[in-house]
């Protein structure tokens, strides 16, 4: 099973999610690899998509418990549950800007040398796109907006 993955994906990353995650479902849905209906394959595609940077890794903790139960198409999954990663910079400066409408003392934090104060309107548009928003490109946004 590894080695097949490991073919396919960064094999750092496949050492990783299967050693962490995977086996963290396992031991609380109480079953053996063996037992579960998930394929290298399925294991492969959902680790593309990861490291494509398309879903976030709170997702893909999703998708390993999903597989550990019913195999689907991870692709279509995520499209039909519209759980892509938003990075797209037009749609996360319009909810950047309404957050930073939204929590002027945090801003004002951030302009006085506060540091962490960044990190709580990154966190505010995470919760804003329900985990969505990529953190990185949210944060650049955030930077951009209050420093200009």
């Amino acid at each position: 099973f590894f080695e097949k993955v490991a073919q396919e994906v960064d094999p750092r990353v496949a050492a990783t999610w299967i050693k962490d995650e995977l086996k963290r479902a396992l031991n609380y849905a109480g079953k053996r690899l063996s037992e579960t209906q998930l394929t290298p394959e399925e294991m492969i595609e959902l680790l593309q998509l990861f490291s494509a940077g398309i879903i976030t890794d709170k997702i893909t903790r999703r998708f390993i418990e999903w597989l550990v139960g019913t195999p689907r198409s991870f692709r279509k999954l995520v499209s039909d549950l519209g759980l892509t990663r938003i990075s797209e910079e037009e749609e996360l400066r319009t909810i950047a800007e309404r957050v930073i409408a939204e929590n002027p003392q945090a801003v004002s934090d951030y302009l006085d040398g506060k540091q962490r104060a960044i990190n709580y309107l990154v966190g505010k548009m995470m919760v804003a796109t329900n985990g969505k928003a990529d953190a990185r490109v949210s944060l650049k946004i955030l930077r951009h907006l209050i420093e200009n």
